[in-house]
């Protein structure tokens, strides 16, 4: 819808003041419109993050057994709670909970482009102040069509969509791997390493967990709004629902067992001018030897700074030869 609008607003303007001010007005309705969809997507998040749906009532024998099949998938019940306990830590925000929702609601147009603007009429002068440029269509609705957004509030939801596929691509690992060895999902022999999945939340940074979601929510099936019990259960029982949710309990779970979650935030044992000190060559090369000692970090969670030292001397030293 907000794609036509635009086109059209672009191939009728007369003077680009006027195109402009149609393209905002078209797309103010088309946020309304997509701001009404924010329904369905509540009660989803709110089942995932209550934790309800993930775990059968007991009360109906095809229940029962979907519920077996997820915890064999799941591997233990641990799991469910980790990805429950994350889902918590956003929805308790509500500055972040309410950006999650939008980046969902949003998401189908994160990589919609905006269209260019129109021809200049014959004997009008060309604006001296540049049309603005937009990532996406999801970026236009929120800087001009949705009320109340904060800069803080687009930058947040633009990481969201650029790197929920990153949290994302960790439970892949994980369903891939489970397909090729038949391995049940929960078996830490399907995880990624330690390694990537700090640099997974590392690209997400303080919203790794929304970004877990947004992947998770968007991946699954719909729901309608105000879903009926039976609707939820079928929905909640469908094996590539429980396949799915138990994919990423795997890696959250995973997450809370192995000390990432502020992995974030991480600094590394030696800054700059240390790193210079040893023999880092000023400029970019300064930065190259952080990103590499972070990742040395990861797989070394226990490491000491004589011991990333050491290690950073021997990188050099190879570097060198």
């Amino acid at each position: 819808f907000l794609a036509d609008s635009l086109s059209s607003a672009d191939a009728s303007s007369g003077v680009a003041r006027d195109g402009a001010a149609e393209r905002a007005a078209r797309a103010h309705e088309a946020a309304r419109r997509l701001r009404s969809a924010t329904g369905s997507l509540e009660v989803l998040h709110a089942l995932l993050c209550e934790g309800q749906g993930l775990v059968a009532d007991g009360r109906d024998p095809a229940a029962e057994v979907a519920a077996q099949r997820r915890a064999a998938l799941a591997g233990q019940n641990a799991a469910m709670d980790s990805l429950g306990k994350q889902m918590r830590e956003v929805h308790e925000d509500k500055g972040e909970r309410r950006r999650l929702w939008l980046a969902t609601v949003l998401a189908p147009l994160r990589d919609a482009p905006v269209a260019a603007p129109g021809a200049q009429p014959a004997g009008v002068k060309r604006r001296k102040a540049p049309v603005p440029k937009f990532k996406s269509l999801a970026e236009l609705i929120m800087r001009h069509g949705l009320k109340g957004m904060t800069a803080h509030d687009v930058t947040a939801i633009l990481k969201m969509h650029a790197h929920s596929s990153d949290m994302g691509s960790l439970a892949e690992t994980v369903t891939q791997r489970a397909t090729e060895t038949g391995l049940p999902l929960g078996n830490p022999a399907l995880l990624p390493s330690r390694r990537e999945m700090g640099l997974a939340i590392r690209s997400a940074g303080q919203h790794w967990r929304a970004c877990l979601q947004l992947d998770l929510v968007t991946r699954l099936a719909p729901l309608g709004p105000k879903p009926m019990a039976d609707e939820v259960r079928m929905w909640r029982d469908h094996e590539v629902t429980a396949s799915l949710i138990a994919a990423y309990a795997t890696v959250a779970h995973a997450i809370v067992e192995q000390g990432l979650e502020d992995a974030w935030n991480m600094t590394p044992l030696i800054n700059g001018n240390e790193l210079m000190h040893l023999g880092v060559p000023k400029g970019r090369a300064v930065g190259l030897a952080t990103s590499a000692l972070i990742e040395w970090q990861l797989d070394h969670p226990a490491a000491t700074r004589e011991e990333a030292v050491r290690w950073m001397r021997a990188r050099i030293e190879d570097e060198r030869e």
